[in-house]
């Protein structure tokens, strides 16, 4: 093949020759070379040039994606002692504010906290008269030091005790008739209530799991060759958005947050996490299943005919049509072949590419 080419250059020099000079310059960079060639010398080698066309884009890849909650906007609000459920303040889709009553639910063990409670507190009270009198017993030389000091390290003892049930007997929400209020610790709504009333649990069994519905995850799969292509930030968009909560059939936006380190092993696909926010993330609800598009941004691939593509130093190249009669040579990345055809990266847009006469041009084109 080589031979061939070998030949075809020379025939094509002696051709040239033959019609007139062919002057070649250098290129800046002195990689490329141009060239240029009279109109009867054009024609005498058979060059043609002609714009190169863009690679259609490819259209939107839709993939099955799950709505989930993030973990970190989820609580679960559980019994901290053992009881029986007496009341229920919510159901399941209620919105909840921060400090709302969920539950109320009867302790025999938050009575028996509370006795201690005020166990402790009378023998603080206790501890506190006895310095008082010791003080005073000191104060007249009647008992000695070692005395006062003993006393007022029980007393001070005492103190912590009940300072410490007390805390104890807040942090289980006990009243003093033994009931343990349940509140919600973030505002949201109730997703799941895992009790009923008259229902006897046991401590720290989960009653009730609130989160906060703002923003939302899209959690879907991608075929791994598929994700290497997408970037954190990528926009996404919901299919079908008119079948959505409140859809209008406008698009529901999104934006990818996290891209899968792992490939699954079963499905050969990468986990893709979106993010939907603000009036975005209430088109859609927890545990939904829905269609997601990642929009494939415009290829800057050029197609272009296979015997357009020269190499020069084991590099692509291709010879672009400066004006009327001159070429300089370009080089490009060629990043698919099929058949005749090539795409390639590195040119612009509305380029025009020598397609026949390349391999008469490459040997003019050297410096």
């Amino acid at each position: 093949m080589k031979v061939w080419q070998g030949v075809a250059a020379a025939l094509a020099i002696g051709a040239v020759l033959a019609l007139g000079p062919a002057r070649a310059e250098p290129a800046a960079q002195g990689a490329a070379g141009e060239v240029r060639l009279s109109p009867r010398q054009v024609q005498a080698l058979g060059i043609v040039a002609q714009a190169v066309s863009s690679q259609p884009a490819a259209p939107p890849a839709g993939y099955p994606a799950r709505v989930v909650v993030p973990p970190t906007q989820q609580r679960v609000v559980s019994a901290p002692l053992a009881g029986v459920v007496e009341q229920l303040r919510v159901a399941v889709g209620d919105t909840v504010q921060a400090g709302q009553t969920l539950a109320v639910v009867r302790s025999l063990p938050a009575q028996e906290l509370q006795r201690e409670v005020l166990q402790a507190r009378s023998q603080a009270e206790l501890g506190a008269k006895a310095l008082a009198r010791d003080e005073q017993l000191y104060g007249e030389g009647l008992i000695a030091a070692s005395r006062l000091e003993a006393t007022r390290a029980a007393q001070q003892q005492a103190q912590a005790l009940a300072a410490e049930r007390a805390r104890a007997l807040a942090l289980a929400g006990g009243r003093a008739d033994g009931e343990l209020v349940l509140a919600s610790p973030i505002a949201g709504a109730v997703m799941e209530v895992g009790v009923s009333i008259g229902q006897r649990i046991d401590a720290a069994a989960p009653v009730a799991r609130v989160a906060r519905l703002a923003p939302l995850w899209l959690e879907l799969q991608v075929p791994a060759a598929e994700a290497a292509t997408l970037a954190v930030g990528d926009a996404v968009g919901l299919a079908g958005a008119a079948g959505l909560a409140g859809g209008s059939g406008a698009a529901v936006p999104a934006r990818i947050l996290r891209l899968g380190h792992a490939v699954e092993p079963a499905t050969q696909t990468v986990l893709v996490r979106a993010e939907l926010a603000g009036a975005a993330a209430a088109r859609v609800r927890p545990g939904q299943l829905v269609e997601v598009q990642v929009a494939r941004a415009a290829s800057d691939q050029r197609l272009l005919p296979a015997a357009a593509v020269v190499r020069q130093g084991g590099a692509a190249a291709v010879f672009v049509e400066q004006a009327a009669g001159r070429y300089r040579l370009v080089p490009v990345t060629v990043v698919s072949s099929a058949g005749s055809g090539a795409g390639v990266r590195g040119l612009p847009p509305g380029a025009r590419v020598v397609v026949q006469g390349t391999a008469a041009l490459l040997p003019l084109a050297q410096p």
